[in-house]
């Protein structure tokens, strides 16, 4: 028996033996006898008991014996060699592979407990502990996360990323390029130590920054750490089944439980203090500790493991997911960098982009894209219903360039109206919020004009009248752009989409019972658009502030004069005139003589809609709201009453205005050198 604490049991008593028992310690040279009755204490040496102090008489004859206990076996978990019970040890794999058990790849190793971990095999479909990508899983990743310029990611036999049908790559070829923190094996001659922490878990990720996860020594517990330093996480010897003793952390974040006295932890047992025991979790899995699923393990400490653990599939996102189910974190095709298509969510809560696609790859995807280049999906203008024209495929991917009577058809679609906070020139109503607009509608090329608006009503109220009859119609109130549009209906036998009464310039008009609220986009007839249908359609599928770019800053007012502003629309900064009859544009910064321009002639947007930014305000449907709020619509239709009738698009004599997203509001019986129209038709 070896020296420390040599312990000699005797059994003291009857002949059953269980009387009482003497412990005797060498090493305290005192024997304590513990029974029903008394505590005897002797002295010893280290030889074998003196006569007088165990004499004969003490114990019966078949109660003394040598029951010195042995020491429990060894166990012969670990030692290399492959035991009853064990399906491996260590190295010793007894032949197995990952193959063994249905997976690609080379995995396998051998848990401290010597039954097999095939955490690490290849094959399942689901990215495992160790695994870069499984199958299609890539968890996310694509060649530019990898540091390639693009092209396909793959996934190789032994679960890590093939980037051979990359482009361009420079994140993996063992070199640190520019923007690169390491690369593979090369980490620059950096250390944990370098960042602050001990060990030597350093390591590069695919993406050629550090992984310092696996470094231990900054006095936190991390992911996979047991302890750190001095943090036992409220650990010590008794919580991992110990009887007492010191528990320390060593220099790979491991409990070190080799001041502990009386461990039991590893037996396969679960004792006080243990949550598990090596396979032994005690019915346990990762539902029971809050978890949707994953597996639940034990650590060396006998504490549950829950990094296998997850809740995906709980309809939420939680640390780590991307997606979850229909909770997508407010992603879309768009914010990863493609023009539409529904994104959706894998099973391991991955951002799938399978259904996301791109305008300008030349095919028709998606039910947002009426053409791609030459790809128009079989239509031609004849089958849209169209008269005439040439049909083309816009930047955006619309359809247009057919006409009938100089209406550009608009099929329906979603798009963000309002404008960023800090856009530049627009006003402070403008709230971004998305817009569905369900129907296709047909709206007049240009704005309507004088000579259209005379040749319909029998007069013509224009300020402007020696601009001509190309000029837009002007010094209109809302009632009487309601009745033009009457007007238009009744010369095609259309239902009228106003109720109307009066005449010439004192007409009246209110919507039609028929088509108050909601129902205006049912009207066959003709009718002033929406203010969303408006704001669509000047867009024409861009998002800047001007459908041909940006506003400059520096140029919200009449001067400087804004060169995208210029480019599109009539108004203070270039509207001059030499005509008779112009107006002193010069209390708003205009010229001295400044007025309407023949539509046209500036810039038309994607979709073939001239004079949308400027040369006069249009007329909206709606009855005008402060602002429309941050909330998703769909079909809108403004306000249900009010005092001010929306007019949108900006004037000959304003600087502001002109953006699509600037929003502006006049009595509907109010009308003057600065406001005309523009008509729209729902298909």
């Amino acid at each position: 028996m070896p020296r420390r604490d040599a312990l000699l049991s005797l059994r003291l008593g009857g002949r059953g033996g269980y009387g009482c028992v003497m412990i005797m310690s060498c090493r305290s040279r005192t024997a304590m006898v513990v029974g029903a009755a008394a505590i005897l204490a002797a002295s010893c040496t280290d030889g074998p008991p003196k006569p007088d102090t165990l004499k004969p008489d003490a114990l019966e004859p078949d109660a003394l014996r040598a029951d010195v206990r042995e020491p429990d076996a060894a166990p012969t978990c670990g030692n290399g060699q492959l035991d009853p019970g064990e399906e491996c040890d260590q190295t010793n794999l007894d032949g197995k592979t990952c193959a063994a058990f249905g997976y690609a790849g080379n995995g396998l190793v051998c848990k401290a407990d010597c039954t097999f971990d095939t955490s690490a095999c290849c094959g399942d479909g689901t990215i495992g502990v160790g695994e870069e990508c499984d199958g299609l899983a890539l968890g996310g990743k694509d060649c530019v996360s990898q540091g390639c310029l693009g092209g396909q990611l793959g996934c190789d036999a032994s679960c890590t990323f093939d980037r051979s049908q990359c482009t361009v790559c420079t994140c993996g070829d063992g070199a640190i390029d520019a923007g690169e923190e390491c690369d593979k094996t090369n980490l620059n001659g950096k250390t944990c130590a370098t960042f602050g922490y001990a060990g030597s878990g350093l390591a590069c990720k695919a993406d050629c920054t550090f992984d310092k996860s696996a470094c231990c020594g900054d006095g936190t517990i991390g992911v996979g750490e047991g302890c750190d330093g001095a943090a036992l996480g409220g650990r010590d010897c008794v919580a991992l089944g110990c009887l007492g003793g010191q528990l320390r952390c060593d220099a790979s974040c491991t409990f070190d439980k080799s001041q502990c006295t009386l461990c039991s932890c590893g037996d396969g047992a679960i004792d006080v203090g243990e949550e598990c025991d090596t396979t032994n979790l005690g019915g346990k899995g990762c539902a029971t500790q809050g978890f949707v699923g994953g597996t639940l393990a034990c650590r060396a400490d006998c504490a549950f493991d829950t990094t296998g653990c997850h809740n995906c599939g709980n309809a939420a996102l939680d640390p780590g997911e991307q997606c979850d189910g229909s909770q997508l974190g407010g992603k879309t095709c768009q914010t990863q960098g493609f023009d539409g298509g529904p994104l959706s969510c894998t099973s391991n809560c991955a951002l799938d982009v399978v259904g996301c696609y791109r305008c300008g790859d030349g095919v028709k995807n998606g039910p947002t894209e009426q053409c791609d280049g030459s790809d128009f999906g079989g239509k031609t203008c004849p089958t849209l219903g169209f008269a005439g024209g040439t049909l083309i495929c816009t930047s955006t991917c619309r359809l247009s360039g057919c006409s009938t009577s100089g209406f550009v058809s608009i099929s329906p679609g979603s798009f963000t109206m309002g404008s960023p906070p800090d856009e530049p020139c627009s006003s402070s109503m403008n709230t971004q919020h998305q817009v569905t607009l369900t129907h296709s509608f047909e709206m007049q090329r240009t704005e309507a004009t004088q000579g259209e608006f005379q040749a319909a009503m029998g007069y013509n109220p224009a300020t402007f009248g020696s601009c001509g009859a190309s000029c837009p119609i002007e010094n209109v109130n809302w009632h009487q752009a309601a009745a033009y549009c009457n007007a238009l209906s009744a010369q095609q036998a259309l239902a009228a989409c106003y109720s109307c009464s009066g005449s010439g310039t004192s007409v009246t008009c209110q919507e039609a019972a028929a088509y108050s609220g909601a129902s205006i986009y049912t009207c066959p007839g003709y009718r002033l658009p929406t203010e969303a249908e408006w704001e669509y359609a000047y867009r024409a599928g861009t998002t800047t502030a001007l459908y041909d770019g940006p506003r400059d800053p520096a140029a919200c007012l009449c001067t400087p004069v804004d060169a995208n502003v210029d480019k599109i629309g009539w108004y203070c900064g270039n509207s001059a005139v030499t005509y008779a009859g112009c107006m002193d544009g010069t209390p708003w910064g205009a010229a001295k003589c400044a007025g309407t321009h023949p539509a046209a002639q500036k810039l038309a947007n994607n979709w073939g809609l001239y004079d949308m930014a400027g040369n006069v305000w249009e007329w909206g449907h709606d009855w005008s709201q402060n602002d429309l709020g941050p909330s998703a619509v769909t079909d809108p239709w403004g306000a249900a009453t009010g005092s001010s009738r929306v007019v949108r698009g900006g004037c000959w004599v304003h600087g502001f205005g002109m953006e699509a997203a600037t929003r502006n509001s006049i009595s509907p019986s109010h009308g003057d050198f600065a406001i005309g129209f523009r008509p729209v038709r729902t298909n």
